[in-house]
């Protein structure tokens, strides 16, 4: 099953504790065409995401 994702606006990004795994961060991040993202300390990964959320409001997502 795919499922496309277009954000029009985001206005708050809650962070669920203990939902995403440092790997689910990772394969978001390079999604949002983060070259970088296995290189990022975990305990930075979430805020990391959430800046390239921010910054690429355009973007489909795939799953």
């Amino acid at each position: 099953m795919n499922f496309t994702i277009k954000l029009k606006k985001v206005r708050t990004i809650e962070k669920l504790e203990a939902y995403w795994t440092k790997e689910d961060h990772i394969n978001l991040l390079e999604l949002f065409e983060f070259s970088d993202a296995s290189s990022v300390a975990e305990e930075e990964l979430f805020d990391m995401l959430s800046m390239a959320i921010v910054g690429r409001q355009d973007i489909n997502l795939i799953f």
